[in-house]
């Protein structure tokens, strides 16, 4: 099963996954039924293509491989399942991301952001109980001086790029640097491990 075109934006696999599913409303909810058929909240990518190649198999006309569901299953990451929607993940490319929900009977399809993708993930681990609280990390004191990675090439390259920056800093401020990799070593020592130098 491959990928018959390229969709550039994340509105266009959005229109044209509805109006597949719309048009030929028995094939996508075999599909779709056959997911929920699974009995897991959560399905992987893997899961999701098995089903889609048996739906596949199942049609005989082959036009449901060529289909704009065929590149969204192709797509997408993982599925979220519960008795009223199905909620994707679905990767558009490197770095860019694609989150929408199908309701189970009518095929209606809407985008959602990531809050609300994760969100439903923790209701469904938690049994559709809101949650007492919910962690928030502020990550912005630890990014305020430092160097940020903006080009999705630059991916999985980070701790180079911050081994770069921090010690082109360390470095470059009038032997600022020397007291600190002193002090550093100073704190090791006084945690049990020794300072040898």
């Amino acid at each position: 099963m491959g990928i018959v075109r390229h969709m550039n934006s994340h509105l266009d696999i959005l229109q044209e996954t509805q109006t597949y599913l719309n048009e030929h409303r028995n094939e996508s909810l075999n599909f779709i039924h056959k997911l929920v058929a699974l009995d897991r909240k959560f399905i992987l990518h893997s899961d999701i293509k098995d089903v889609f190649s048996l739906a596949c198999q199942e049609d005989g006309t082959g036009a449901l491989l060529t289909s704009p569901l065929a590149e969204m299953v192709e797509k997408c990451q993982e599925g979220v399942i519960d008795h009223a929607c199905a909620v994707f993940a679905v990767r558009i490319r490197v770095a860019r991301w694609l989150y929408f929900q199908i309701h189970l009977e009518t095929l209606y399809t809407e985008l959602i952001n990531v809050s609300q993708y994760l969100t439903y993930k923790e209701r469904l681990v938690s049994d559709d109980q809101e949650p007492d609280w919910t962690l928030e990390i502020d990550l912005r004191p630890f990014s305020e001086y430092s160097y940020k990675l903006h080009e999705s090439d630059s991916i999985g390259r980070g701790v180079e790029f911050l081994n770069r920056h921090l010690s082109g800093r360390l470095f470059s401020e009038n032997n600022k640097g020397d007291r600190l990799l002193l002090e550093f070593l100073r704190v090791l020592s006084c945690r049990c491990f020794p300072y040898t130098g």
